[in-house]
């Protein structure tokens, strides 16, 4: 299990999920093998994230978003 917890990070923005974009591109495992993702408290998310999340991290079992 590999996770991601980003809690109360506000200054976090859909850039981020851009950038990781790039990052998956260099190396595909890096998305793979993330399964949860914390966001809670992140009030710069939109629902392009969730686009981006999707895309981005096949094998996410559990998102938290809490804004």
């Amino acid at each position: 299990m590999t996770g991601i917890d980003l809690m109360g990070v506000e200054q976090l923005t859909d850039m981020f999920f851009v950038m990781m974009q790039f990052l998956c591109q260099e190396d595909s495992s890096l998305g793979r093998s993330l399964d949860t993702l914390s966001l809670v408290g992140c009030i710069h998310i939109t629902d392009l994230s969730v686009v981006y999340m999707t895309q981005l991290f096949p094998n996410l079992k559990q998102a938290i978003l809490s804004f």
